[in-house]
């Protein structure tokens, strides 16, 4: 893994961990790593990373 990836996800799991957002961090193939977070409203879609922009300002405590 070349460092700067590592400090992406070391920042992005970093923010998470500031505004209080749980997680839940998982490695299932060699290659990938998963950040899993829940928002408890379900309405049957997925996301892509711009809804963490939501996250971050609608639900973060």
């Amino acid at each position: 893994m070349n460092i700067d990836r590592f400090k992406d996800i070391n920042s992005f799991l970093n923010e998470l961990e500031e505004r209080k957002i749980f997680y839940r961090l998982s490695k299932t193939r060699p290659e990938s790593l998963m950040v899993e977070i829940e928002k408890f409203i379900c309405d049957g879609s997925y996301y892509d990373e711009k809804e963490l922009k939501v996250l971050f300002q609608d639900f973060s405590d």
